[in-house]
C-alpha cells in the first residue's frame, strides 16, 4: 500500500502541473516527504536537492492541493510543521487528518 501510494503520489503531483517537463525537483520533494513525513518548511526549503525558491513553490502547492496539513503555524522564528496526510493515516491506520 505504502509503495502504491508513493507512485501514485509522485505521477499524481507531476500530473498536477507542479514539474515541468525534464525538470526533478518535484520528485526530490517526493521522496523527502516519504522519508520524513513530518518535517518543518525550513527543513523541506534546506533540501539541497532542491532550489530555495522550487522547494518554496513546491510546498506550498502541495499546501494548497490539501496534500500536506499544517501541524503547526509558523510562529516568529520558528517555522511551520507540516505533515504527509495520506502516509500519516495510513501508519496509524485511522483517517486522523
Amino acid at each position: 500500500m505504502k509503495l502504491h501510494l508513493y507512485q501514485s503520489r509522485n505521477v499524481g503531483i507531476c500530473e498536477q502541473g507542479t514539474r515541468p517537463p525534464g525538470m526533478p525537483p518535484v520528485v526530490d520533494a517526493v521522496d523527502f516527504l516519504f522519508h520524513r513525513p513530518i518535517f518543518s518548511g525550513s527543513d523541506f526549503t534546506a533540501n539541497p536537492a532542491i532550489k530555495t525558491r522550487t522547494a518554496g513553490r513546491i510546498l506550498n502547492t502541495l499546501h494548497d492541493k490539501g496534500l500536506l496539513i499544517e501541524l503547526r503555524t509558523v510562529s516568529g522564528r520558528r517555522p511551520a510543521i507540516y505533515g504527509f496526510k495520506e502516509l500519516l493515516n495510513i501508519v496509524e491506520g485511522s483517517e486522523l487528518f
